[in-house]
C-alpha cells in the first residue's frame, strides 16, 4: 500500500472513531436528576437581594448585601449547610488586590463546624478552582481537614458544547488523566502553580458546574454571585426562599454530589423545615429549573407575551440564538422589551473585546421594530454587571426567571450545570414591585450613574457578528 493510501486509511479510521464519539457527546442524555423541572410550590417567603457597584457624583459606591446575608445564614444554620459554587477561589494577578469572599465563607464554615460540630456541611464546586487537578484548592483542602464534605464535579458526565474538539479528547486524551506536576504557565493567574498539558486539554472541553447555591434547613439562596475575589465588585442578585422548595434543591444537589465523589446517603440524612402555604393564600409560585429547562421556560415566557406586555432583561451574557429570535418575534407583536447588558469589557480581571453583547445589542435594536431598547451597565471599576434574569410583565401576571445561568447556548441548552428559580405572582406583590423598581432605577439612573445609552458600546461590525455566531454554534467561546 502506498504512503498516500496508508495516510488516507488512517485518517478514515480516526474519523470512524471520533465522529460517532463527537455526536454522542453532543447529544447524549444527561444523568438522572439533571435537566430538572421541579413542581410548583406556593409561598409568601421570597426575597430579592442585590449587589450594586456604581458611580454617584464622581464617587464610587459599592452597595452589596448578598454575601453578608449568606454568612448570616451559615451562622444561623442548625442542621445542615449545602453550598454549590462555581468559583470558590482568590485567583488574581500580583498587581491585583481584591477582597477575599472565599476566605470569608471558609472562615464562616469553619467557625460553624467548631461551634456546632454535628452540623452537616457539604461544599461542591468545579474543577476550575484547582486548575483541573494541577494543584489543590487551599480553601477546599482546609474545609476537608475540618470534616466538611467536599467534592469537585465530574464534568465528563455532561454533554459536550464543542464536539469538534471533545470527540478527539474523549477518544484519545482523556485516558491519560490530568496529572499534578505542572510545567506550563497557569492562565488563571501568574501566582498560581503551573499546570499540565493534560489539564489544559481537559479545560478545553469548555463546560462545568456553573451553579451558585447556598441553602440550609431554613432558607435557600439561588444567585448569580461567585465566591471569587475578582468578582468582589460585580453587580449581582439573589433570590432567598424558604419552605418546601428546599426539598427540590436537596434532590438536585444529591445528584450533583454523587457525581462529585460524595455518598448520596449524606444527603438522605438531611431534613429541612417544611412549610406549605395554601395556594389561595400564597403570594408567589416558585419552581426550581436546571440546565435546559431554563431555556424551555424562558422561551415559553417570551412566546406567550403579547401586545401590552413587557419584558425586562438583565444579563451578563445574552447570546442564545433561540432567545434572540424569540425576542425579535415578540417585539414584532408589540411587546415592549428593555434590556440592560454588561458591555463585556472585563472578565477575570482582564480586558475583553465586547463579544457577544455588543453585536447582539445592535442586532436586537436593528431587528426589534423599535420595541427593543438596550442600555449598558456603566462598569466603571473593572467589574461586571453579573445579574441574570428575565422578567415577564402583563397586567395580571408577572414572572421572574433568574439565577446562575447566563443566557447562552452553553448555559441554558444542557451543557453546563445551572440552577435558576422561576418566581411568579401578581404584579402588585412586594417582590414583583421590588424587581420592577430595581430595573427602573438602573434604567433611569435614579440616584446614581448606573447605565449608559446603547450607542456607547453596540457594535455594527458584521465580522464580529459572524465571529459571535461561529463561537455560539461551535461552542469554542468564553461565553
Amino acid at each position: 500500500m502506498s504512503k498516500k493510501r496508508m495516510t488516507v486509511a488512517i485518517l478514515l479510521m480516526l474519523l470512524a472513531i471520533i465522529v460517532p464519539v463527537s455526536l454522542y457527546g453532543y447529544t447524549k442524555p444527561l444523568p438522572e436528576g439533571f435537566s430538572y423541572e421541579g413542581p410548583i410550590h406556593y409561598t409568601n417567603d421570597v426575597e430579592f437581594l442585590k449587589d450594586l457597584s456604581y458611580k454617584k457624583e464622581d464617587q464610587t459606591v459599592v452597595d452589596h448585601e448578598i454575601l453578608d446575608r449568606m454568612l448570616q445564614s451559615i451562622h444561623e444554620a442548625d442542621d445542615f449547610i449545602v453550598i454549590d459554587m462555581f468559583l470558590f477561589n482568590d485567583h488574581e494577578e500580583p498587581d491585583q488586590n481584591y477582597p477575599s469572599m472565599a476566605e470569608k465563607v471558609t472562615k464562616a464554615i469553619l467557625d460553624k463546624k467548631t461551634e456546632e460540630p454535628d452540623t452537616e456541611i457539604i461544599v461542591l464546586t468545579d474543577e476550575i478552582n484547582r486548575s483541573y487537578s494541577s494543584h489543590e484548592s487551599p480553601h477546599i483542602e482546609k474545609l476537608q481537614k475540618h470534616g466538611v464534605h467536599t467534592g469537585y464535579f465530574d464534568n465528563t458526565v455532561l454533554r459536550d458544547p464543542a464536539p469538534l474538539y471533545s470527540g478527539l479528547w474523549r477518544s484519545f486524551f482523556q485516558w491519560f488523566g490530568t496529572g499534578n506536576h505542572g510545567w506550563l504557565p497557569n492562565a488563571m493567574s501568574k501566582e498560581l502553580p503551573d499546570v499540565t498539558a493534560r489539564s489544559y486539554l481537559k479545560a478545553l472541553n469548555l463546560k462545568g458546574n456553573h451553579r451558585k447555591l447556598l441553602f440550609t434547613e431554613k432558607e435557600a439562596f439561588v444567585t448569580s454571585l461567585n465566591f471569587q475575589g475578582r468578582g468582589a465588585y460585580n453587580s449581582n442578585f439573589a433570590f432567598v426562599v424558604k419552605g418546601n422548595v428546599i426539598q427540590d434543591l436537596l434532590y438536585t444537589e444529591k445528584k450533583t454530589g454523587e457525581h462529585s465523589g460524595i455518598d448520596g446517603q449524606v444527603f438522605e440524612s438531611l431534613s429541612f423545615e417544611e412549610s406549605a402555604t395554601a395556594k389561595e393564600l400564597a403570594k408567589y409560585e416558585v419552581q426550581v429549573l436546571t440546565e435546559d429547562k431554563i431555556e424551555k421556560h424562558l422561551l415559553k415566557g417570551i412566546n406567550a407575551s403579547k401586545l401590552g406586555d413587557s419584558i425586562l432583561v438583565a444579563a451578563f451574557y445574552l447570546s442564545d440564538r433561540e432567545l434572540i429570535k424569540a425576542m425579535i418575534d415578540a417585539a414584532s407583536r408589540g411587546v415592549d422589551i428593555n434590556v440592560i447588558l454588561d458591555p463585556n469589557l472585563h472578565a477575570f480581571g482582564r480586558d475583553k473585546p465586547g463579544i457577544p453583547n455588543q453585536v447582539v445589542a445592535h442586532e436586537l435594536e436593528a431587528e426589534g421594530t423599535e420595541n427593543i431598547h438596550v442600555r449598558w451597565y456603566n462598569t466603571a471599576m473593572g467589574e461586571q454587571y453579573h445579574t441574570k434574569f428575565f422578567m415577564f410583565r402583563s397586567p395580571k401576571r408577572a414572572s421572574v426567571i433568574g439565577g446562575a445561568a447566563n443566557f447562552t447556548k452553553r448555559n441554558i441548552d444542557g451543557f453546563n450545570l445551572e440552577t435558576n428559580l422561576k418566581v411568579s405572582g401578581d404584579p402588585d406583590t412586594p417582590l414583583m414591585k421590588e424587581v420592577s423598581l430595581y430595573f427602573d432605577r438602573l434604567w433611569t439612573n435614579k440616584d446614581g450613574d448606573f447605565t449608559v445609552e446603547a450607542n456607547k458600546y453596540k457594535d455594527r461590525s458584521r465580522l464580529k457578528h459572524m465571529l459571535y455566531i461561529l463561537q455560539e454554534r461551535t461552542g469554542f467561546s468564553t461565553f
